[in-house]
């Protein structure tokens, strides 16, 4: 919980000078390093649940329903940023030297197209993984290894989920939408960005919310809900 604590601070302070190309450079490579990191604990988490009971007669809670609508905000997201990355990569000349100028943090578009790519893989590997885990009967886990990890890595997403909600809800994404704003129009992006943003924040939320449960759930102190 403390080094949580400590993510969030820092990608707080990096927030303030996220207008500054050093530090978006630093927050951005940051949160791809973060994204890489929880695409390897579901990968662990799914290694060390595969052997265990898996209740797919327990039907969809709201929260559910809720985390499978909102993934739609930060997958959108991801594939117009991709869209418009990429239109940057075939631009020669001196219209080159103008879409630099629109890279985030000397980001290029390669590496922005990399990291929308690993944001994309990450949201839609979670959802799956939070309604995977939830379907575990805890009741019959023993207190051994495989479970300690698996308690880890649900407290790890629900923690970094928490901390990308708390982060994004201080805005640290919306000065980094220069290329989108390029390629799509000022306008036409402010329509997409007030539909897909705030249904990106609601994502983390709900995430953080549904993780942070099923921890709580293995240590004893909540309720198996339907």
């Amino acid at each position: 919980m403390n080094a949580g604590l400590c993510f969030f601070a820092l990608m707080l302070k990096l927030n303030v000078l996220t207008y500054c190309p050093l530090n978006a450079q630093i927050f951005r490579c940051y949160v791809l390093v973060l994204w890489i990191a929880m695409l390897v604990s579901m990968m662990a988490g799914y290694c060390v649940s595969g052997t265990l009971r898996y209740r797919s007669d327990l039907p969809y809670n709201r929260l559910e329903y809720l985390l499978l609508l909102t993934s739609v905000g930060p997958l959108a997201f991801d594939v117009f940023t991709i869209i418009a990355a990429s239109s940057f990569s075939s631009i020669s000349g001196s219209s080159q030297d103008r879409a630099v100028s629109f890279q985030v943090g000397g980001f290029s578009s390669f590496q922005q197209v990399i990291l929308e790519v690993s944001n994309f893989a990450e949201v839609y590997f979670q959802a799956g993984f939070c309604i995977f885990v939830r379907r575990i009967p805890i009741s019959g886990l023993d207190d051994d290894l495989r479970t300690k990890a698996l308690r880890c890595v649900v407290l790890f997403l629900a923690v970094s989920n928490g901390a990308l909600w708390l982060v994004g809800s201080f805005g640290a994404y919306e000065a980094s939408q220069g290329i989108q704003v390029e390629y799509f129009g000022k306008n036409e992006w402010k329509i997409i960005s007030n539909i897909v943003l705030p249904l990106s924040l609601f994502f983390r939320f709900v995430s953080c919310l549904l993780l942070a449960k099923v921890h709580l759930r293995m240590l004893g102190r909540h309720d198996d809900d339907a």
